[in-house]
């Protein structure tokens, strides 16, 4: 249990934003991966505004990579934590970062609903840590899933919200000095923008290098084309031979 002060504690300093498991090995499964990628990135781009620390939790990276790189660039000093659970709360690294920061309330976002965006509220609420799900920020591989998992999740007393309303709230004035900056930032994310996956080619594991072929100039393509030309007479001349071993040369032909 976080301890609260909240007389003392600046708001932006008891609230982090929690970003659960967006990973590139995820991402072609879920539902309107691109629209969901927009809106995380508003509200990563919006808590580095408001001066929010911004928390990422990567599952099992060693084998299933990192969080995306694009959504890593936009927060401001992110910090990135290594898991195996489903919940992330059960990271004893993380629960031991909002005890001694005194963060008390959880705005998440992430993957995936039915799983570790439950498993993880359901522990933050068993620890007394209030948390608001923002709705447009939640993926999942089926959407029919969500309806069920949520309404079940307010029932416990779960805040889930979108995220330009919880911002706004967040804002309560519109002579907040960060209201134009933030305005903006509305503006900028109106419509969707194309969230490529650019990862280094240096982030491959060892094993995915090794598979890959390596290019052919085109002088070496004209001397393969040439040679496969002045081959095929020999062929039709050593018929009888290449009838005695068929099985090997088969063998040669696809291991090659």
């Amino acid at each position: 249990m976080t301890q609260r002060s909240e007389q003392n504690t600046p708001l932006s300093e008891a609230v982090a934003l929690l970003v659960l498991d967006i990973q590139n090995a995820f991402l072609p499964v879920i539902h309107e991966s691109n629209t969901f990628l927009n809106r995380c990135a508003f509200a990563i781009e919006a808590a580095r505004i408001f001066r929010i620390r911004t928390l990422f939790t990567e599952q099992v990276p060693d084998k299933l990579g990192k969080s995306h790189p694009h959504l890593v660039r936009l927060a401001d000093k992110p910090k990135i934590f290594h898991k195996t659970t489903f919940s992330a709360l059960q990271v004893e690294e993380l629960e031991e970062y909002l005890k001694k920061h005194g963060i008390y309330h959880l705005l998440i976002i992430g993957l995936e609903v039915p799983v570790c965006i439950y498993q993880t509220v359901l522990q933050a609420i068993d620890h007394e840590i209030d948390v608001t799900l923002l709705s447009d920020c939640l993926g999942s591989r089926r959407p029919q899933d969500n309806p069920v998992v949520l309404s079940s999740l307010a029932q416990m007393g779960c805040n889930i919200l979108p995220s330009e309303t919880v911002f706004y709230s967040l804002l309560s004035n519109a002579t907040n000095p960060i209201f134009k900056p933030y305005k903006e930032l509305v503006k900028k994310y109106a419509t969707n923008i194309e969230i490529k996956n650019d990862e280094p080619p240096s982030s491959l594991t060892p094993q995915k290098e090794s598979l890959r072929k390596p290019e052919r100039t085109k002088d070496q393509k004209q001397k393969t084309s040439s040679q496969k030309t002045h081959a095929k007479p020999s062929q039709s001349i050593n018929t009888k031979k290449q009838k005695s071993a068929p099985q090997n040369n088969k063998k040669n032909h696809f291991l090659a």
